[in-house]
């Protein structure tokens, strides 16, 4: 029995927001969606922690976060899918003209934002704009270690004047 999946207009709204694209390519409807490009490091995140990780990599990962081993593939895929969360932001989405284009004609609005880094942006928003709830569910630590990692995940991280 087959089953088919309808998208929800949240569905279809978040696959309209480019992750990846072709700079070479005319074709505005030419790129990868910022949520499959989450979903996709998420996988290779669950991959590369299954049996076949190294295990002194692993104790490595689990002292640094506080936990045993066995929790990493838990919640480590989560804080890689969420290094490029800021993706979304107006400031990304207009860094590619043919894809910034193709927004417009769908009814998106951009407004005022600065063009900021989408690392930073994603720093910005593990730091400020988590919802309280989660943030009880993370240590303090381990939400100031993504947070850093997020920011850098480029190889540029922030200056200690740039920290909020």
């Amino acid at each position: 029995m087959e089953t088919t999946h309808q998208q929800t207009k949240d569905e279809q709204f978040l696959l309209k927001f480019w992750g990846k694209t072709d700079r070479s390519s005319q074709d505005a409807s030419y790129f990868h969606p910022a949520l499959f490009h989450i979903l996709d490091v998420a996988h290779v995140a669950v991959a590369l922690l299954d049996e076949g990780c190294s295990q002194r990599w692993r104790n490595v990962l689990a002292d640094i976060f506080g936990v045993y081993p066995d929790a990493l593939q838990k919640f480590i895929p989560f804080y890689v899918a969420l290094h490029d969360i800021g993706k979304f932001s107006a400031a990304f989405q207009r860094q590619d003209p043919l894809q910034h284009q193709r927004l417009l004609q769908e009814g998106l609005t951009f407004g005022r934002s600065q063009d900021i880094p989408h690392a930073q942006v994603s720093r910005h928003f593990i730091w400020h704009e988590w919802p309280d709830l989660i943030k009880a569910a993370i240590s303090d630590k381990n939400k100031l270690i993504l947070r850093e990692v997020t920011a850098g995940h480029h190889g540029v991280f922030s200056a200690a004047s740039d920290l909020g």
